[in-house]
């Protein structure tokens, strides 16, 4: 198998790359500059936003972000924030026209397209002076802490994921209440403007989106947890604007069935017995995020209910080591196994099934005049890419350092706040703009002080070792991807690559690139970014395949002992017929497929390579069904096909 692709051994000068951010920066001038009443304003927002993005920056305090720009001081930073008169919503605006039409375009191989997705986030505080602050639940935190909560919108799309809005959360017991240190006081001591009226999360939820549609930002569809999906004003609004959703409801809310009934969602959950399938939703780190699903459709036309469950785990986790029944029998029962949670392995039942299994729900609504299909498929790909708006946040706090600012007043923390996002649109516009780099760029540019010598293929060297001549080679950055597993037993290849770049790793490139460094200093800089890039490489690799060990202790029943693909819900458990044969082999590496795999069908024909016959005896099991009596027709071959259920089928 050849590892080596043309994504593979891609790769830009460092000269190139840096190139690439002057070139983005002077977009950004041209397009934000006019957010400000003077250049040099504008200047220091543009210094603002590449101190507080370079990981290199301790403390992203205007202390320790003036120091590492060069500044004498942090007045230059200060000013900025809390003194010049501009407005955050105006630079937001700039960021979300900019984000939908750079990370917006290409998507015509994406079945949903463009999306926005909502979700709030905590930013601890200390003390009570701080715009916003309150004793509240934080998800970060898991429990409630003093902190500032953030309503932030992500924009997601095929190249890229940024945040293009945000608002500050302001808590209507300590913020609006009379007059005193719980309201208008409270209030103007903190820099709040006085036009400024409580707001729930969900209602700054669909402010935002009321927003972006004015200023012509293009999403097909939009996502968001429990927080949001049970506010009915907001989910109108995307219906009357034709926009597809998939929110995250909790298990008390109410839905009217396809009969007219009127029932809470956890009470459908026998509805859904029998119907679930293994599907993706979404590339994870470690391979696909296998959940079961479950759709139903509701009496409003072209709204559905997804029901979502862990997939279960093998007893006795990956190991097969035979002792699984043994650690799950108790003595005391007579053998039999305890009762255990699905959602949570080991632990005892609380007989509640929502809790034992982990369930969640989805209310999914795609229009008729959308692009999107309403399928099971896309459906699924909704609810999953509600976690891109956790990766920008991740971002945010990770590399960018968003929440570590020390601002207090109203209009500092919305300055502060835009010119992170500013800095996320801006790393990400940069890595778009190496993908769109031909496979063979890798050409140097025309300032590039190598650009004299041979090209062609590159040999990547390791960490360059003390005394050894800088080459051209050790000032190169690879772009493209790494390769992935395809069967359980495939070994590790000698070369396999890098991950994909990042916006963290465009991140620490662009501070090297911006310092004034040495060559071979610079070099150093690049090798680890190799390092980290090709151990992340190897780490994805290793845990797919053990992904992929896992999945093939598939057992089956002896009549089906030929087939290459089967359905394997009951894997490690006995039929009724006989005891269960070993593995069965099957293609594994759905790196990025929302299709189902191929389990919970009604009825199958299995195809096999043996000689056309007939079977007719014997229980066979497909997913949640046992059926009894004749087997449909055999004929040779190695493929599983599934009938078409009473719900949309589209794998």
């Amino acid at each position: 198998m050849t590892t080596k692709t043309e994504e593979t051994t891609a790769s830009v000068s460092v000269y190139e790359f840096a190139r690439i951010c002057k070139e983005v920066d002077r977009e950004f001038e041209a397009e934000f500059a006019g957010v400000f009443a003077q250049k040099r304003t504008y200047e220091k927002a543009a210094d603002y936003a590449d101190a507080i993005a370079d990981p290199a920056v301790a403390v992203k305090s205007c202390w320790g972000m003036a120091e590492h720009a060069g500044h004498k001081d942090p007045g230059r930073f200060q000013s900025l924030i809390g003194e010049n008169k501009w407005q955050a919503e105006e630079l937001w605006d700039g960021i979300s026209v900019a984000a939908g039409r750079e990370l917006g375009k290409g998507s015509n191989g994406d079945p949903l397209g463009p999306g926005v997705v909502v979700d709030e986030t905590a930013d601890a505080k200390r003390g009570k002076h701080t715009a916003g602050v309150s004793h509240q639940y934080a998800g970060c935190a898991g429990r409630v802490i003093n902190c500032v909560t953030w309503v932030m919108m992500s924009f997601i799309g095929l190249r890229g994921k940024t945040w293009v809005s945000g608002c500050a959360f302001l808590p209507e017991k300590t913020w609006f209440t009379g007059e005193g240190a719980t309201g208008t006081a409270r209030r103007e001591k903190a820099g709040i403007p006085d036009k400024t009226v409580f707001a729930s999360k969900p209602e700054l939820a669909r402010l935002q989106f009321e927003h972006l549609r004015e200023l012509g930002i293009p999403f097909f569809w939009a996502a968001g947890d429990e927080v949001y999906g049970r506010y009915r004003k907001l989910l109108e609004d995307h219906e009357e604007n034709d926009e597809a959703y998939a929110y995250f409801i909790p298990r008390n809310y109410s839905v009217k069935t396809c009969k007219g009934e009127s029932k809470r969602v956890d009470e459908l959950l026998d509805h859904a017995d029998g119907r679930y399938e293994l599907r993706s939703a979404g590339p994870g780190v470690n391979g696909p995020r296998y959940y079961e699903w479950a759709m139903l459709s509701l009496e409003q036309e072209k709204h559905f209910l997804l029901i979502r469950k862990p997939e279960i785990p093998e007893p006795g986790g990956q190991e097969g080591t035979g002792q699984e029944c043994a650690r799950n029998e108790s003595p005391a029962a007579g053998g039999e196994p305890l009762p255990t949670s699905a959602g949570n392995p080991g632990k005892e039942k609380s007989g509640d099934r929502v809790k034992d299994e982990g369930i969640t729900f989805c209310l999914c609504y795609v229009p008729a005049k959308s692009p999107i299909r309403p399928t099971m498929t896309s459906m699924v790909m909704m609810a999953g890419r509600r976690w891109g708006v956790e990766e920008t946040i991740a971002t945010a706090k990770g590399p960018i350092g968003w929440d570590e600012s020390q601002f207090r007043k109203w209009d500092s923390m919305q300055h502060h706040t835009a010119l992170a996002g500013l800095a996320m649109l801006k790393a990400n516009i940069i890595r778009e703009r190496l993908g769109e780099l031909p496979a063979e760029s890798g050409t140097a540019g025309k300032d590039d002080p190598g650009s004299g010598k041979e090209r062609g293929e590159t040999t990547f060297h390791d960490n360059p070792r003390p005394g050894r001549e800088i080459g051209e080679p050790d000032l190169r950055i690879p772009l493209g991807d790494s390769a992935v597993p395809h069967s359980a037993d495939q070994p590790i290849p000698e070369d396999i690559g890098y991950i994909k770049l990042s916006v963290n790793e465009i991140l620490r490139l662009r501070s090297i690139v911006q310092t004034e460094i040495s060559e071979a200093r610079m070099a150093f800089h690049i090798a680890w970014s190799k390092w980290r890039r090709k151990h992340q490489a190897i780490a994805r690799w290793c845990h797919r395949q053990h992904r992929m060990k896992a999945e093939q202790e598939t057992t089956i029943d002896p009549v089906f002992a030929g087939t290459a693909t089967l359905c394997n819900r009951d894997r490690g458990r006995s039929s009724g017929t006989g005891s269960c044969v070993g593995p069965a082999t099957r293609p594994l590496a759905q790196a990025a497929s929302y299709a189902p795999r191929k389990r919970n069908c009604s009825v199958i024909e299995v195809l096999v390579k043996i000689q056309l016959q007939e079977i007719t005896h014997g229980d066979y099991v497909c997913g949640a069904h046992r059926s009894r009596g004749p087997v449909p027709a055999v004929v040779a071959d190695q493929r599983l096909l599934m009938a078409k259920r009473g719900d949309e089928w589209d794998a």
